[in-house]
């Protein structure tokens, strides 16, 4: 916002004070005004910001809990490939990053409040249906990969959320509020991989029948997806009764439509492909890996740590991109990225190989010469026992 435009703001009376009340549309916004900011900006922000943190959360649990339903689909009885159940992994990611192209468009056209609270409440819809889906083994693999995509949706929260909250701070504590927001929303992907184990072997909140495993055992894999329907409306009307809209922030789709023309806006988007979509594609894809490749060890135990770190490090993330820049902080973390790699494949443990062919025959020439020596000493002793004789 410009200095002139601050400072006609200023000199214009605040015609109703009531506006910066809970669930009420704010026409005069001005976060970069310090004294604003002080006497009002500050508090009115904080509770739009601590309202979207946990909408937001259960966005992200509504996005990745096929990372953990996908892991218990072939013991009930599904009869789906390891292949297929990679894919119902994956979906989630495909359409909720599709949908953030959208979703971060209609924020400042519908207002801030109203939608918030309308993209969470529309999450009730996939977690229906996948509750009622995974209790009939006869599903079709169609019908999964349509709800895996309508989960998607919940991560197309992320851009709208984000941008939406931006608008009520100044821009010296922008990236501490989004990575807050940011950080805290994608603790989500830790808490759906971490509760999901326990949740779907309690009976007690089962709304409907549980699943035979081959081994006897009964787990109810819709209690994964039912017992965030209520979390989700909860926090849909606390979103459109406690936050607000800014009416400052209200933009057509014709003006916003620039940033496709700005070559930055493409960087930052190579950019946070190699950085949230290795954080996402990973994250989804982890708790399937461990199960397929290393049954040995507890999905529930080691899945969630690393999307916790990566939440938690965006949190901090943020508050150190307004001391140091963000273009530094994008920099330090593709270098840790890359130095993460380079740990992770050196200190892989050796592959166990079977013995070549040439050590093979080694081996059984060996073998042999060993047989024949005894062949030769049993002969001689028999020899000395006959001339004995």
């Amino acid at each position: 916002m410009s200095s002139a435009t601050q400072e006609v703001q200023r000199q214009l009376p605040i015609a109703d004070p009531a506006q910066y009340r809970p669930g009420r549309t704010i026409t005069q916004w001005s976060p970069e005004d310090p004294a604003f900011w002080r006497s009002t900006g500050k508090k009115v922000a904080t509770r739009n910001l601590w309202i979207a943190v946990p909408a937001l959360l259960v966005a992200f649990v509504v996005w990745q809990v096929w990372s953990i339903t996908a892991t218990n689909l072939k013991d009930v009885g599904f009869g789906f490939t390891q292949s297929q159940l990679f894919w119902l992994t994956a979906v989630p990611g495909i359409t909720g990053g599709t949908a953030r192209i959208f979703y971060t468009f209609l924020g400042p056209m519908i207002g801030q409040r109203r939608f918030t609270a309308i993209s969470t409440v529309v999450l009730v819809v996939p977690l229906l249906w996948l509750g009622f889906a995974v209790q009939n083994t006869d599903t079709s693999y169609g019908t999964m990969v349509a709800i895996a995509a309508l989960c998607g949706i919940g991560g197309a929260n992320f851009s709208s959320s984000l941008a939406n909250i931006g608008f009520f701070y100044p821009k010296q504590e922008k990236g501490n509020a989004t990575g807050i927001n940011g950080g805290l929303g994608n603790l989500g992907v830790s808490v759906v991989q971490l509760l999901t184990p326990i949740l779907i072997t309690s009976s007690v909140l089962a709304i409907g029948a549980g699943q035979k495993k081959a081994n006897g055992s009964e787990i109810y894999l819709q209690n994964a997806a039912f017992v965030w329907v209520p979390v989700v409306i909860v926090l849909a009307l606390v979103a459109w009764f406690g936050q607000n809209d800014l009416k400052v922030a209200s933009t057509p789709f014709s003006q916003q439509k620039i940033i496709f023309k700005r070559k930055h806006n493409w960087l930052m988007t190579w950019l946070y492909v190699g950085t949230f979509g290795s954080f996402i594609g990973f994250a989804a894809a982890l708790p399937l890996l461990i199960k397929t490749t290393f049954p040995a060890y507890s999905v529930a135990t080691y899945a969630w740590m690393g999307p916790a770190l990566g939440a938690l490090a965006r949190w901090a993330g943020g508050w150190i991109a307004d001391k140091l820049g963000g273009a530094r902080v994008t920099i330090l973390s593709f270098v840790g990225m890359a130095a993460s790699i380079i740990g992770v494949t050196s200190c892989r443990p050796a592959p166990t190989r079977a013995p070549s062919r040439a050590s093979s025959s080694v081996s059984c020439r060996r073998s042999s010469s060993r047989a024949s020596a005894t062949a030769r000493r049993s002969a001689r002793s028999r020899s000395s026992s006959g001339a004995g004789t």
